[in-house]
């Protein structure tokens, strides 16, 4: 997979006003909710990988890296789009969505892979969101 530039991807400095959703390989704009921020993404469609710099460029190297191999992974094995959000409580979500004409996609499959990640990466998902909470929530638990 390439990485994406995040000035090709997004123009805005701030995600939480709107993300960029990769379909086809083109991106659009989508109003989030407030407060929402897009962490990074893949999509198998195109083979790209997303990362925030703008709002997550100071994690650790090894952060970035784990999260690029978590996405492209998983959109290798179970195809479609992933993306990782963090909600207005900061709470890190999947998203996952695929291409209506893909028929080979397996969404009970991708769930699956989810619940795997969530167990085998526990550590790591929660150490985001407390870093989340801390630098973009202040502090609020």
């Amino acid at each position: 997979m390439v990485l994406m530039n995040p000035e090709a991807v997004h123009r805005n400095r701030h995600l939480s006003d709107s993300v960029k959703t990769a379909e086809y390989g083109e991106y659009r704009e989508e109003k989030q909710m407030d407060n929402t921020r897009t962490l990074c993404g893949a999509n198998s469609y195109v083979q790209k990988y997303y990362f925030n710099h703008d709002d997550f460029g100071n994690l650790p190297e090894h952060v970035k890296q784990e999260l690029q191999i978590l996405c492209v992974m998983f959109t290798e094995e179970n195809g479609g789009i992933i993306t990782l959000t963090f909600d207005e409580d900061g709470t890190l979500k999947f998203n996952v969505t695929r291409d209506d004409a893909d028929v080979l996609f397996d969404d009970i499959g991708s769930e699956l892979a989810i619940r795997k990640i969530q167990k085998e990466k526990e550590e790591l998902l929660n150490n985001l969101e407390l870093y989340y909470k801390m630098f973009f929530l202040k502090g609020s638990m």
